[in-house]
C-alpha cells in the first residue's frame, strides 16, 4: 500500500507509464492492482489503475448521448454497481465515468425537486457540524440528493 498522502500530485514519469504497463500486460483477467501499486513506490492502486485508465483508453470525454445513458442503464442492470464491468458494457466510458453519472445523474432515487427552505436549514446545520464531508451530509441528511447537488448548493 502506498504511504504517499492521497492530496499530493507527482506527475506520472515516462519509467513510471512503461513498469505500469509491463505489470498489466502480465495479467489475463482482473488486474491487481494493489500488486502493482507495491511495485510503483509513492503510487496508490487506485492512481495505477486511474492512470492506466486514462492512458490506455480513448474514453468520450464529452456530454452524455441518449445511447450512452441507455447503455448505462442496461449495464447496471445487469452489473450492479461493478462499475468495471458496465464500463465494458458502456464501451466507450471509463468505470468512474460512469459511478459519476449514474450517482449524479440518472440514479432513479434521486430527488429532481427544487430545494426547501427546510433543506436548506438542515443543509446549513449539517455544514456546520461535519464541515465539507459531502459524502457523510448526504447519506445522512440527504439519501435522495446527489453528493454533487449538495455540495454545490
Amino acid at each position: 500500500m502506498s504511504t504517499r498522502k492521497s492530496t499530493e500530485f507527482r506527475r506520472w514519469t515516462p519509467e513510471e507509464d512503461h513498469l505500469l504497463s509491463e505489470q498489466v500486460s502480465k495479467y489475463t483477467g482482473t488486474i491487481s492492482w494493489l500488486a502493482t501499486a507495491q511495485l510503483l513506490r509513492g503510487r496508490s492502486n487506485k492512481d495505477c489503475r486511474n492512470r492506466w485508465m486514462k492512458t490506455k483508453r480513448n474514453w468520450n470525454r464529452g456530454a452524455w448521448t441518449s445511447g450512452e445513458n441507455k447503455r448505462l442503464l442496461d449495464a447496471i442492470a445487469t452489473h450492479g454497481s461493478s462499475w468495471t464491468s458496465v464500463s465494458e458494457a458502456v464501451g466507450n466510458r471509463s468505470p468512474d465515468q460512469c459511478a459519476k453519472h449514474w450517482t449524479s445523474s440518472l440514479d432513479p432515487d434521486l430527488s429532481r425537486e427544487e430545494w426547501t427552505d427546510p433543506e436548506d436549514r438542515i443543509l446549513m446545520d449539517a455544514v456546520h457540524l461535519h464541515g465539507r464531508s459531502w459524502k457523510q451530509i448526504a447519506g445522512q441528511y440527504f439519501p435522495n440528493r446527489s453528493t454533487l447537488e449538495i455540495a454545490n448548493r
